[in-house]
This record gives structure tokens, sequence and C-alpha cells, in this order.
């Protein structure tokens, strides 16, 4: 099976001079928790994640002044200036490639790029769970099959 089976194709994206405060928006309204940063071409540049969002918008800070003034701070910041560096994967990859990717680097989501480096899509682990959903119990239950070597 591969990625570009179990992506999702309706992907929203920012540019990275997007305020913060609109990617904040985007993720509440729209539900998702990974939002991919193109520039002009769409070509994948950077991913703000929920964890990148909480990272700048919790305070470090104790009196309430010094937290009014880090909410203001916040408002100033573009996307670009939290987003994480892209791990992304070509569409034509299998699922197993996926899987060891996000696994190895600790990622949820994967960006899904053509030969060009254009997104294509996205596969989250939510997208991995559902082709784990759809085994076939017996088949789990047998366990794996002879080691191949």
């Amino acid at each position: 099976m591969l990625v570009q089976d179990v992506m999702t194709e309706q992907v929203f994206t920012l540019q990275p001079d997007r305020k913060l405060l609109i990617a904040e928006d985007l993720m509440e309204w729209a539900e998702v928790r990974h939002i991919p940063v193109v520039d002009d071409d769409q070509r994948v540049v950077g991913i703000v994640t929920l964890s990148d969002m909480l990272r700048a918008s919790t305070p470090r800070l104790g009196n309430p002044a010094e937290v009014f003034d880090a909410k203001q701070q916040l408002a100033k910041l573009q996307v670009q200036d939290i987003m994480s560096e892209p791990v992304c994967i070509d569409a034509k990859a299998t699922v197993q490639a996926a899987a060891r990717m996000m696994r190895a680097g600790k990622r949820s989501c994967l960006p899904v790029v053509d030969n060009h480096d254009k997104l294509l899509g996205i596969v989250t682990v939510h997208d991995m769970l559902a082709i784990v959903e759809e085994l076939d119990p017996a088949a789990l239950a047998a366990g794996p099959g002879p080691a191949v070597g």
C-alpha cells in the first residue's frame, strides 16, 4: 500500500509570512494539529504543529504584566518564526516507509510531496491507525509470517 492511497489530500496550508494568530485560528476552526507551510510554488518549506503553537504561546513568566507583554509579542509573530523543519515523504513511498519515518523521527505527520517537492497531501498518525483498524483480525492473531532472509 502506498502513501498516496491513505493520505489526506484536502490540506490547509499557510504562507511563511502569515500571522501566527491566523494559524492558531485555522487549527481551531479546521480541528487540525498540523499545517504545512508552503511557498508560492506550493513547495513545503515548514510545518506548524499544535506543539509549536503551544511552545510559542505558553509564557514562562510569573507576574500578570509579563504575561500580558508576552501575549502582545505573540500577536506580532509570523508562522515562519515558529515553524518546524519539514520531513516530507514521496506519494509513491510505502506506508511502511512512512511508519518508519514517523516512528524514527517521533513525528505525528508527514507532508506528502511529488517529485518536484510540491505538496500533494498529508499523512498523519490517525491515517496510519485507520489502516490498522482495517486489518484482518485473523491475520493479526496468527502473528507474523515466516522470517524472510
